[in-house]
């Protein structure tokens, strides 16, 4: 397999389909998704299918349904529990855009709820 090694992150969602950060996650991006992550000033690309993170490496990817932006403060918080992924996207820690046109629709009727 040619694939890069995982990142720590990957095996992280992996062995918590259940948090409620993961839920949350996987409401706003969806089961099968091609996502840019900037953090600070990198930029990294995930990687979703069936619900599950198949790789989180460095560098832009194209064709993305989401961007994400946050900082590694952010990311420490949530690794530790201090904040959940919601809190962080209600007070702006976490934002993100979606791409193309049923992905601005969902985000939008999630937005009415959420």
């Amino acid at each position: 397999d040619a694939r890069p090694p995982r990142q720590p992150g990957t095996e992280a969602a992996h062995h918590n389909q259940d948090d409620k950060n993961v839920k949350y996650g996987k409401k706003i991006l969806g089961s099968n998704s091609k996502i840019e992550i900037a953090i600070d000033n990198k930029v990294w690309h995930a990687i979703l299918e069936n619900g599950k993170v198949k790789e989180i490496v460095p560098g832009a990817i194209k064709g993305e349904n989401f961007n994400v932006y946050t900082t590694m403060c952010t990311l420490h918080d949530l690794e530790e529990q201090e904040l959940t992924l919601k809190e962080a996207v209600k007070s702006k820690q976490v934002t993100y855009k979606a791409n193309g046109f049923l992905n601005r629709i969902k985000v939008g009727f999630l937005n009415m709820f959420f």
